[in-house]
């Protein structure tokens, strides 16, 4: 049992193999929202991360978010180009995938051809484009991360850092590391950043805390309550 230090990368590279993504929302599931080890215990799930920012109501996801159960809430926002899709319909397409949106039309497309195809879509604000393009410039603004990563095999990674980086310089290092990574989109940053590892007798809490202008130091070692998640459950 361990904390994650806040200079230190977590990754967990799901292998669909061996362990399935879900999306779970507190309002499709009729309580409120939940500290990511509460969602865990409750739902019985071995990894638990943010599924993105929310609106001020604490409920609606600020994208797009289509869930199995829930169907489709929130909306599409123009300024997010990052589209995570997983659980496809049809065994043939792809079983988990981040898809770019460099234009409306490139969102109109995917609604027409990907978003039916899929039973649990994100759309998220977008770190890396595919094949590793980071699309973030330098800015002063920093924050702990949680992301939702690719690499070149198709799995999906589950990605924390507690230390307050800019987007540019954790992309940058995220591309440096051997993990092959190909498209990212941001989940959350600062306090509410989560990620929460619990599998056979290992496990790991991964805490957000530092926000530029919002909460600048790394004081916070409580999870805060979040409203929808991506969580993982082996199938083994």
């Amino acid at each position: 049992m361990a904390d994650a230090a806040p200079h230190e990368f977590v990754i967990v590279r799901i292998d669909p193999k061996v362990a399935r993504l879900q999306l779970l929302a507190a309002a499709e599931q009729k309580h409120p929202a939940l500290p990511a080890n509460e969602w865990a215990k409750q739902h019985d799930l071995n990894v638990v991360i943010n599924a993105g920012m929310f609106e001020p109501d604490h409920v609606t996801h600020t994208g797009l978010m289509k869930s199995a159960e829930a169907g489709i809430s929130g909306k599409l926002n123009k300024l997010y180009s990052s589209f995570a899709m997983f659980a496809p319909t049809d065994s043939k397409d792809p079983v988990f995938h981040i898809f770019d949106a460099d234009a409306e039309e490139d969102i109109a497309g995917l609604q027409e051809t990907a978003v039916p195809s899929y039973k649990c879509v994100l759309q998220n604000l977008r770190l890396i484009k595919r094949p590793g393009e980071n699309r973030w410039k330098p800015q002063p603004k920093a924050w702990s991360e949680a992301a939702l990563g690719e690499d070149d095999k198709g799995r999906a990674l589950l990605i924390f850092c507690g230390a307050g980086l800019s987007m540019y310089d954790f992309n940058e290092r995220l591309l440096k590391l051997p993990i092959h990574m190909v498209a990212a989109q941001h989940l959350e940053g600062g306090p509410e950043a989560s990620l929460h590892i619990q599998c056979g007798g290992f496990k790991i809490d991964c805490v957000g805390s530092y926000e530029t202008g919002f909460n600048e130091n790394y004081d916070n070692k409580e999870y805060w309550p979040i409203p929808n998640v991506i969580g993982v459950k082996s199938v083994q």
